[in-house]
């Protein structure tokens, strides 16, 4: 490896202890192939801190190398595993049986008609040699296992083109059924041999007491394909298409789907299949707002399907939830003004710590919990007007990653409010400095419990309708009041506009932060204490 210009040392920062350390971030789909690890730390073999110098940069080589070589590693074990996931199929006895009788059927018609081919010929004489193998073992050393392993060898050979023929890989149960009726059928084939030879060419009985072979049928791999392909690709693979966490999110209901039903294909489902899911949905304590997202992926999924010919029906076409009387879609509300400052008086009065000024910066900008907790130094940037903003940018694999909800469509420049300015909030940011802001989790969930216990101290807390999300309807809402018109309003939250001549030409009003800043600071906050 060529050495790397001085000064120039990716992941390399000084430790607590004052020794050169280098330290790199595993992304999260490449965890379960480097031992589950969040992230690599090794320090760096030298005794010098200056990262421009000869010893810096060859102990720099000699710990990045094999990092480097086990991330390409972990990267093409990623993609094989997302590109050839089998599915293990189970079998139901009676295509069990059928399938442990086609190969024989193939052979005695193969034999009626004159058609036995070279590779037949091969796998007979296959078949013979690993008989006689196992046979010979079994008497040389007196056991039972050789003759076991030819068996299974000749099960190999028998039934991989049929397999292969109905792209299923069965479950170790329904194996062990096939593997049974394939031998349980060896007698029934004799006899029709035995047939054959005294010129007896009537149906065979292999042929009339067997079930059928079961047709081939759509899988749910093939169904998740045609929705990547439709896409455009896998994003992190292709640049474009669907997110690994959204094809993550159609494989756990298709899950949810095979547990309820208890059918393993999706051309198997009926409306009736569909409805009971529906309905257990309904029975869940899950969000209606979650039940409605679920049935929503099956009816696209199926949509799919009978786009690419699959199947002919959507059974989840005619299936809707809606929310219960009584109940506000979306369930979060607003906090009230006393609310807010029994809120912040709480937060003011608990020992300060880097928590403490993320409710405000979110009830000032709007933005999502993990846009904030996710901030790196980077992200704070001032226009030639003086006006601090944060620039919002999809980032999700970078070193210190930081995704946008809706991705590229999020994107924006959010200028900060002089409550959040004054607030000591700019002294986070360190210039020059890479890596968060923050130190804390960068998952959400343990910022919403520290939240959650604040307002149930308070009296406040509503079990799914007054959680952190409430901050961002209570800044909606505060911008309405004060007059801040729809666009100005989905440029500070990143929605999409409505009007396609501000989504398709020039750089937007989201990306105009002091046009923006003119807009914020209608809102009066200064009563937050």
């Amino acid at each position: 490896m060529t050495p790397r210009p001085l000064g120039q040392l990716p992941y390399v920062r000084l430790s607590r202890v004052g020794k050169l350390e280098y330290s790199r971030r595993v992304p999260p789909h490449l965890r379960e192939f480097m031992g589950n690890k969040a992230t690599i730390c090794r320090v760096l073999p030298c005794d010098t801190t200056n990262r421009g110098s000869v010893a810096a940069q060859q102990a720099w080589m000699q710990v990045h190398t094999p990092i480097e070589e086990a991330f390409n590693a972990a990267e093409v074990a990623y993609q094989a595993g997302i590109t050839q996931t089998p599915e293990v199929t189970p079998v139901s006895p009676k295509n069990a049986a059928g399938i442990g009788a086609e190969s024989w059927r193939q052979l005695l018609n193969a034999g009626d008609n004159g058609q036995i081919t070279t590779d037949m010929e091969d796998m007979l004489a296959r078949l013979v040699l690993e008989v006689a193998t196992g046979l010979a073992s079994a008497k040389e050393q007196g056991a039972f296992a050789p003759i076991q392993q030819a068996k299974a060898n000749v099960t190999e050979l028998l039934l991989s083109n049929v397999l292969s023929q109905l792209d299923i890989t069965p479950d170790q149960q329904a194996y062990q059924q096939i593997q049974q009726r394939l031998f349980g059928y060896l007698p029934m084939v004799a006899s029709d041999l035995k047939k054959r030879k005294q010129g007896d060419f009537s149906p065979a009985d292999i042929e009339t007491k067997a079930p059928p072979l079961p047709e081939r049928q759509v899988t749910w791999a093939q169904l998740v394909e045609a929705l990547q392909l439709d896409a455009g690709g896998i994003r992190h693979i292709d640049g474009v298409g669907i997110t690994e966490d959204r094809i993550k999110r159609y494989w756990q209901v298709i899950a949810e789907i095979q547990q309820s039903s208890g059918k393993s294909f999706p051309n198997e489902l009926n409306v009736s299949d569909a409805r009971k899911y529906v309905q257990e949905l309904q029975r869940s304590d899950r969000a209606t707002r979650s039940q409605q997202q679920r049935v929503g992926v099956m009816q696209k999924l199926f949509k799919i399907a009978i786009q690419y010919g699959y199947t002919d029906i959507n059974p989840f076409a005619s299936m809707a939830i809606r929310a219960p009387k009584g109940s506000e879609q979306g369930t979060y509300r607003s906090f009230t003004r006393d609310e807010l400052i029994l809120i912040f008086n709480h937060i003011k009065q608990k020992e300060y710590t880097e928590k403490s000024l993320v409710p405000l910066v979110l009830l000032a900008t709007g933005a999502r919990m993990s846009e904030i907790t996710m901030l790196r130094h980077s992200d704070l940037k001032k226009t030639d007007a003086g006006i601090w903003y944060l620039d919002m940018q999809h980032d999700p694999d970078g070193e210190h990653p930081h995704p946008l909800k809706t991705e590229y469509l999020n994107e924006r420049h959010v200028p900060l409010h002089p409550v959040v300015v004054e607030s000591g909030f700019l002294e986070l940011f360190k210039a020059g400095k890479a890596g968060y802001i923050f130190t804390g989790s960068k998952e959400p969930s343990p910022w919403s419990e520290w939240f959650q216990k604040i307002l149930k101290r308070e009296g406040i807390y509503e079990k799914k309708v007054t959680t952190t999300h409430s901050i961002r309807n209570t800044s909606i809402d505060a911008w309405r009041i004060a007059g801040i018109t729809p666009e100005f309003r989905r440029a500070f939250t990143g929605h999409t506009s409505k009007d396609t001549q501000e989504n398709t030409y020039g750089v937007g009003l989201k990306f105009m932060p002091d046009i923006l800043y003119e807009q914020m600071v209608k809102v009066d906050w200064t009563f937050i204490p």
